[in-house]
């Protein structure tokens, strides 16, 4: 657990601090996880140290070329821009606490940046069709999550403090 003290602490620093529980492990796997809260989880055949679940992103980035959309809740706004620069933006708004004892993934930016995004830094032809019609890229910010700590059989709950910094 986290202190009132420490993020008030914390704050002086950063502009998104987590707050956290550690609860046992014992009787939950991220599958169980994953269909008591219905997220995504996405896992490899390695077993890593943790697995991450993101609850209800706060914010959502899209682009399409440079066509970029930032949803927040129900508000949509668009506008022309890298979108690389344009989410390179968003991590310089978003700061992290550190805190001790905690992954160094605590919340953030989860997505994909599609094949046809080299075509945003390289010049190369572009002579397939889209079949499909997914975003080049799309990320979601969380500020909450659930932590699998694989290695200590315990899991962290984090629901960040989203504010200005410093106040």
């Amino acid at each position: 657990m986290i202190t009132l003290a420490q993020v008030k602490k914390l704050n002086k620093k950063s502009n998104v601090i987590p707050v956290f529980r550690r609860i046992s492990a014992d009787l939950d796997t991220p599958v169980s996880a994953f269909i008591k809260l219905a997220a995504a989880v996405d896992g490899g055949e390695k077993l890593a140290r943790y697995s991450f679940l993101g609850l209800e992103p706060f914010l959502i980035i899209e682009s399409n070329g440079h066509n970029v959309t930032l949803q927040q809740g129900t508000t949509r706004k668009k506008t022309l821009a890298s979108p690389i620069e344009f989410l390179k933006g968003l991590f310089e708004i978003y700061e992290p606490a550190p805190v001790a004892g905690l992954p160094r993934f605590t919340g953030g930016a989860v997505g994909y940046f599609s094949y046809d995004t080299i075509r945003l830094m390289e010049r190369i032809p572009d002579v397939n069709p889209d079949e499909i019609g997914l975003p080049d890229m799309r990320f979601g910010l969380f500020s909450r999550i659930v932590v699998f700590d694989h290695l200590k059989q315990e899991i962290i709950v984090i629901a960040n403090i989203l504010h200005d910094q410093g106040k």
